[in-house]
């Protein structure tokens, strides 16, 4: 036998003798000679106890080595209790002669691997990503995904995955955890000691049971939590900093250090910088932490939910959304201080449960909260289930009317329906409305009276969202005709852009879009680039790289870059207006201030002043001087102006 036929024989043995539920191999729990002060330590020995990992056989685990998804699937199929019949066909391409082909096809045939997730073969070699474990467990868990935002710092590559609602899934369940940085990373490998750590989790869904508590070693043996004393052998502590958690295996003091499992430090008897202390489901928020005796005291200063059991499943509060009188402001119940049986409260605001509607969302199930039920190191919510007070990706059958004033709509026949808020315009499908009426796209959440409706290409504004049995109403005013223009991927109302030819500045209603970078102004072509011809937004200046009709939009489509140009920046800070004898008579521009021009009275603050003496209205440049002014229907002329460095723009007026 050749050299690698042997060393191939060889990493095959090693791979079964490392994955196979160990009862199968005739093994008992060992003691890993690597593995002592590592933070896993009691999930390998659990799941090890359990006979469902083995280490190498040099006595070692190896705990930071990764694992590769051949191995995982076979030590997953191993904790379900499952024996895997022999194939007789290979689902995926490259594992028909692999060592863990049966375990593969199990999890195939039982739904935990999906063959269209890998068209170009398993990679049974590769090492297995966060994600993938995520997923492989919730299917063998049947536990329901529910979609819903990440709120993980990396969230944006929680959303790329094809997981993220397993990934989701996996957190609510406790499963899964996050890193001390608040991120996922679902595209990182697994080590061999995360493996053990999510398996184990996985066993206490699974068995609906709880290993037994671990006693924590060291020189603590009991935790004070205000007047409550927890035994630590009897107790499980965790410590939790954001959303890094970690169970406590060990204690130990020395020179006002608290040492936690060998390896994380904590400066005791500080008032800044205090890890939240986790007992049962209670976390509490606390100001100090000291040692008295064999004793850990720690200050509480606030108490929450840390996690809830419902239908024989466990959720992380950290994951579960939370919503105050039926509004979605972003909250989870972790956000939720439990100051006594009926009263909470969210960022600094306090609620009566008896009075006010708290309402949580399980597995897009909703229950609002009656009381608090507050024991010894368990909190426990009183729930009863409610009707939703939430609808994501609104369709259609979700609206039972729109109102126009007097009128109704005939939904049957409305086209298209979009909502344009904050610059960005949105399907029905991607939007949120809850019951308060609020709006909620991408991240952030509006008010009815923030968003434009647009149904059929008619404009409106949101009057009021109510519901009725179980559907929306809308309640819409007409808006005043809106054409739109896309600049710079933000939706905007045409009369908020204007276009500037050198000192010239016309509204957009005065430019005709020709061509690609070409535009007409009083009759006459001119290309944007070689004519200098610029735009205002924002009361910026900008410099346009590319305008052109849009026959898929329907639009002006505009792309540009802010101008250093430092003639057109800014407009006066204030302005404040002076009688012929150098008395203030006003200050500040609204709609009692008006200037004629062009035989019309235009409110001051529509024109654009180019310098202390010349102002800019619709495609005309005027001298101020000389000019008609109104202020609160009393009637002027402009004699004289001074631009200070201050900003100011002064403006010295004669009687008319």
């Amino acid at each position: 036998m050749g050299n690698r036929s042997l060393r191939i024989i060889v990493a095959l043995c090693l791979c079964f003798t490392l994955v196979l539920p160990m009862s199968a191999l005739g093994a008992g729990t060992k003691d890993f000679s690597d593995i002592k002060g590592h933070w896993a330590t009691t999930y390998i020995n659990d799941l090890a106890s359990y006979g469902y990992i083995n280490g190498y056989p040099d006595g070692t685990f190896k705990p930071d080595r990764t694992m590769t998804k051949a191995e995982f699937t076979t030590a997953l199929i191993g904790c379900l209790d499952i024996t895997p019949s022999t194939p007789t066909k290979s689902t995926f391409k490259d594992t028909s002669s692999h060592w863990a082909n049966k375990y593969i096809e199990e999890a195939v045939a039982r739904g935990i691997l999906i063959p269209s997730e890998s068209p170009q073969g398993l990679g049974p070699d590769q090492n297995i990503l966060r994600s993938q474990a995520a997923a492989m467990i919730v299917r063998a868990l049947n536990i329901e995904t529910s979609g819903g935002t990440s709120k993980f710092t990396d969230s944006d590559d929680v959303e790329r995955s094809l997981y993220r609602d397993e990934i989701k899934a996996a957190y609510d369940a406790g499963i899964i955890s996050g890193f001390p940085d608040g991120s996922f990373a679902p595209f990182r490998e697994m080590t061999r000691a995360q493996v053990c750590t999510v398996l184990v989790k996985m066993l206490e869904i699974k068995d609906n049971t709880k290993s037994p508590v671990q006693p924590v070693t060291g020189s603590i043996k009991d935790l004070a939590i205000g007047d409550q004393l927890f035994s630590l052998s009897t107790n499980s502590l965790i410590f939790k900093s954001g959303f890094s958690e970690v169970p406590v295996t060990s204690l130990s003091v020395s020179n006002d250090v608290l040492t936690v499992n060998a390896r994380y430090v904590y400066a005791l008897d500080r008032t800044t910088g205090n890890p939240d202390v986790v007992i049962g489901n209670t976390r509490y928020a606390i100001s100090r932490m000291v040692v008295n005796g064999d004793k850990l005291v720690v200050y509480p200063v606030s108490r929450y939910i840390y996690s809830l059991q419902l239908d024989s499943y466990k959720y992380n509060a950290d994951y579960l959304k939370l919503y105050i009188n039926g509004k979605d402001d972003g909250f989870y119940l972790a956000d939720m201080t439990i100051v006594d049986e009926y009263t909470v409260e969210v960022q600094g605001k306090s609620y009566d449960l008896r009075e006010d509607k708290v309402t949580i969302e399980v597995n897009k199930d909703f229950y609002d909260i009656l009381r608090i039920q507050l024991f010894s190191g368990q909190t426990e919510p009183r729930l009863q289930q409610t009707d939703p007070v939430i609808f994501r990706g609104l369709s259609m059958s979700d609206i039972s009317a729109i109102y126009v004033g007097r009128d109704t709509l005939n939904l049957d026949n409305i086209d298209t329906i979009y909502f344009f808020i904050d610059g960005q315009r949105y399907r029905m499908s991607d939007v949120t409305l809850d019951a308060s009426g609020s709006i909620s796209a991408g991240r952030n959440t509006y008010d009815a009276d923030e968003v434009i409706v647009s149904i059929n290409d008619w404009n409106y504004i949101i009057d009021e969202i109510t519901m009725f049995k179980g559907k929306f109403v809308l309640d819409l005013k007409e808006r005043q005709l809106i054409d739109w223009v896309l600049f710079n991927d933000s939706y905007r109302d045409y009369s908020d852009v204007t276009f500037v030819r050198g000192a010239t500045e016309y509204d957009f209603d005065d430019v005709l879009v020709v061509d690609r970078d070409l535009v007409r102004i009083g009759g006459k072509n001119y290309d944007v680039h070689t004519e200098n011809i610029r735009c205002r937004v924002d009361n910026k200046l900008w410099d346009i790289e590319r305008i052109e009709w849009s026959n898929t939009l329907g639009m002006v489509k505009i792309t540009a870059k802010e101008s250093d140009d430092a003639f057109w920046f800014g407009q006066p800070d204030d302005y404040i207006f002076y009688d012929d004898r150098g008395r203030k008579i006003y200050q500040g521009v609204d709609d009692d201030v008006t200037i004629y021009l062009n035989r019309r009275w235009v409110t001051f603050d529509d024109v654009r002043i180019t310098s202390p003496t010349t102002l800019t209205y619709s495609g005309r440049t005027y001298d101020l001087v000389g000019l008609r002014l109104s202020i609160e229907d009393d009637y002027y002329i402009i004699d004289e102006t001074q631009w200070s460095s201050s900003g100011t723009l002064h403006i010295y007026l004669e009687d008319y």
